[in-house]
Parts: C-alpha cells; sequence; structure tokens
C-alpha cells in the first residue's frame, strides 16, 4: 500500500506571530487597512457593517462546511460601503497582508518535511483558509518549505471546509493514495 502525508497548514506547519485562532478582536485595524487600500473613508456603520460580514463568515464564531471565496467576502463588505465590487480583490490582499505579517514556520517543520522526503514519502496540504483567502495568498506561507511538498489544495478549491472527507479525498487521489479511514 503506497504511503503519503497530509498536513494542515494554519498551527501545524505555520502560524502567524501575534495572531488569535479567531481573527474577531482585529478586524478595526484588519478593516482599517483594507480602506487605506481602496482610498476609501469608512465611518464607524461602514466599519460596524463590515465587521458583521465578516462574524457571518467566521468560522470560529459560526462553523459551517460549505467554502466561501475572497471575492464574496470581500465583495460583500465593499457593498456594505457603497463601493464597486471590482476591488474585492485589493481588500482582500490588504486583509490577509496585516494578518501574514508575520508568519513564522512551526518548530521542527523543516526537519520533519527533509525526513519524509529522504525517505520518499509524498506530503501534501488540505488546508481550511480564513474567509476565502485565495491559492495564491496561501502559497505566499509556503515559500520556506514549498520544496518539500507535492500538493496544495485549500477549502476554496474542493468547495468545502474539514471534516468534510472531500477536501480529503481530493488530497489522497492528488497524493496517489486511496484514502484509508475517510
Amino acid at each position: 500500500m503506497a504511503l503519503a502525508v497530509g498536513f494542515d497548514l494554519g498551527d501545524t506547519l505555520i502560524r502567524y506571530r501575534d495572531v488569535p485562532l479567531n481573527w474577531r478582536e482585529l478586524y478595526p485595524p484588519a478593516l482599517s487597512a483594507v480602506a487605506a487600500a481602496c482610498g476609501l473613508n469608512v465611518g464607524e456603520s461602514g466599519r460596524a457593517a463590515a465587521e458583521a460580514i465578516l462574524l457571518r463568515y467566521n468560522t470560529r464564531v459560526n462553523p459551517r462546511v460549505e467554502e466561501v471565496t475572497a471575492d464574496r467576502v470581500f465583495g460583500e463588505i465593499l457593498t456594505a460601503w457603497g463601493e464597486s465590487t471590482h476591488r474585492a480583490p485589493v481588500a482582500a490582499e490588504a486583509f490577509f497582508a496585516f494578518f501574514r505579517r508575520e508568519s513564522e514556520l512551526c518548530p521542527d517543520v523543516l526537519p520533519l518535511l527533509q525526513q519524509l522526503r529522504a525517505r520518499k514519502v509524498p506530503v501534501g496540504i488540505l488546508t481550511d483558509v480564513a474567509y476565502g483567502m485565495p491559492r495564491e495568498i496561501v502559497e505566499r506561507d509556503l515559500a520556506p518549505f514549498q520544496q518539500y511538498v507535492e500538493v496544495l489544495i485549500t477549502s476554496v478549491e474542493v468547495g468545502c471546509r474539514k471534516p468534510d472527507p472531500r477536501g480529503y479525498v481530493a488530497l489522497a487521489g492528488h497524493l496517489g493514495v486511496a484514502p484509508a479511514g475517510v
């Protein structure tokens, strides 16, 4: 039987320094960064509306299986601010940059990945992303160890979040192994 290893990304392989698992308390400064990146002056009612939208998509508060995209989340925020949704990618980039400003590898990640590579064990990542974080942003977090990862799958690509088995089945398929215990 073929063997492969699948990891989660956040708080398994990397972490964002000084960022709690529930991002709610950091919404105000993150939304200020979004407004600045979009060249907007957002008042208190606009900020409250944006926080309510983020809270609705916050899986620490409102668990869900079906995934959403960043364009949807930030499109809703821009609409609430009376703006066009065409700047949703700019808004998302600013929002996620706020949280990712200090990402770091978790202890022992590189030695473990190096050992798996030496043993020719394929490695994949299945990660649930916050607020539909786009893949290209997630890929930046892989830079320090990308050479050890054969497959990256995000919850946006699968359309669902863990523990739904569809992501695990997709990861196993991409790694060329039969899913066991899914």
